[in-house]
């Protein structure tokens, strides 16, 4: 009798593409916590709009990224308990989104805070706006080791917080700014650290960005107007992107090409099937901020890029008919764009 004998391979995966990188987006206030309000404009909704819109782009995009929200409708959630959400899935980053207010109608603009203390009072005062809805939760003094979120004393504990994720979270948050920047005309308030319960206890890269002042007409009028929020989700999801690429060092999986940064309008039309023309002029492994010598060169509202193969692909026009995009190839290549060339789009999606 012969003797069988199996012999079973087990394949293990240490290949990245294998693996998901957990983005948890966290969408501020909501329920009985409407954020900063000015009318019946509140924090919460524009907080929301904005997360579900960067997190459906990433998901939409990438393979292998796992997009986890701390909330995707209007509850009520603890600040401790995003935190917890973010470590019990192991997130390899957490990105918290905010609108800013203030008693000045005067102050505007944008500004990205990561987690640390500081001395300047400015930046204390935002903190404790933010952590000020901790007092709807049970027990918060034990939640956030006996600190009174009203409490500008209170925050001397934070004078012995290390964060060991600093470094990171300052990069992701200078991408975020540059993206931002790019479409949205806010004054640029820098990046800062500061005491937020929301970024406290996070075992990870964490940011809180504060988009715009709700008590400010201009940066209200703005962020409020649905299409520049399409606009300013996508910048944002680019910026993730990138930095998830060039500062984790995690190849992501394209499952489509990303938008554009003028959202390709007319490629992304479900129901177009013409191809649509660009002129690809130039390549980079990151965004580049509106004084790039190529903003110089052509207009800013004819400049789109492209994220594939892991770079930045940045085109020029849009054109439905060919001959037209060659007559103006020589016009990029003039530039000094000499490796400049024609792609096509469908659908939203590059014809190789």
């Amino acid at each position: 009798m012969k003797k069988l004998t199996f012999i079973i391979f087990i394949f293990i995966c240490s290949n990245t593409f294998c693996q998901k990188y957990i983005l948890v987006l966290d969408a501020g206030h909501g329920g009985k916590d409407p954020g900063a309000v000015y009318g019946n404009i509140q924090e919460k909704d524009i907080t929301l709009s904005l997360v579900l819109e960067v997190g459906n782009i990433l998901s939409n995009t990438y393979e292998n990224i796992k997009v986890i929200y701390t909330r995707q409708s209007d509850i009520f959630i603890p600040l401790i308990e995003r935190t917890r959400i973010a470590n019990k899935s192991h997130a390899n980053l957490f990105v918290s989104f905010h609108v800013n207010a203030s008693k000045s109608i005067e102050a505007n603009g944008y500004e990205v805070f990561v987690m640390g203390n500081t001395k300047v009072k400015a930046w204390l005062e935002t903190a404790i706006a933010e952590n000020s809805v901790a007092i709807y939760e049970e027990n918060y003094l034990e939640s956030y080791d006996g600190i009174d979120p009203n409490s500008i004393e209170g925050y001397i504990a934070f004078s012995l917080y290390q964060n060991q994720f600093l470094n990171k979270s300052i990069s992701l948050a200078d991408k975020v700014t540059n993206s931002t920047l790019q479409i949205a005309p806010f004054t640029n308030r820098g990046i800062k650290q500061a005491p937020f319960f929301v970024l406290y206890k996070a075992t990870m890269p964490s940011i809180l960005i504060e988009m715009g002042f709700i008590s400010n007409q201009h940066d209200r009028e703005w962020i409020t107007n649905k299409d520049n929020q399409k606009k300013l989700a996508q910048n944002l999801a680019n910026a993730i992107a990138d930095y998830i690429v060039n500062v984790d060092n995690f190849p992501l999986k394209e499952k489509s090409i990303l938008a554009t940064q003028n959202q390709l309008s007319k490629a992304n039309d479900e129901t177009n099937e013409e191809l649509i023309y660009y002129i690809q002029f130039l390549s980079s492994n990151e965004i580049f901020t509106n004084t790039h010598k190529i903003y110089k060169d052509f207009p800013s509202d004819s400049i789109s890029y492209y994220f594939f193969n892991n770079t930045y692909k940045y085109i020029y026009g849009e054109f439905t008919d060919y001959n037209q995009a060659r007559q103006k190839l020589n016009y990029v290549k003039d530039k000094g764009y000499n490796d400049a060339f024609i792609v096509k789009f469908r659908n939203g999606k590059r014809v190789l």
